[in-house]
């Protein structure tokens, strides 16, 4: 059975006439659409969560470097002992 047949036999289901070809084109987009919007919700969650793991991360790391990491750096730039 294919997508069309079964779109049909769901809206005949529902009380749903479908009245031309645009019609079901529509019926069709809307399910093709509800299938591809929470995917893209899921995928900015798990964006927003790395990145705001990331910017922790890169906070820790700034707040440990000011007392370890650069000024160990700025004196081998140098070349102060």
């Amino acid at each position: 059975m294919d997508f069309e047949s079964q779109l049909k036999k769901e809206l005949k289901r529902e009380g749903e006439l479908i009245n031309s070809p645009e019609h079901l084109k529509a019926h069709v987009y809307s399910a093709i659409q509800k299938d591809r919007i929470i995917p893209r919700k899921i995928n900015w969650i798990k964006r927003l969560i790395v990145s705001v793991l990331a910017a922790g991360i890169l906070i820790l790391v700034g707040v440990f470097a000011d007392k370890t990491i650069i000024p160990e750096l700025i004196k081998t730039i140098i070349g102060t002992p």
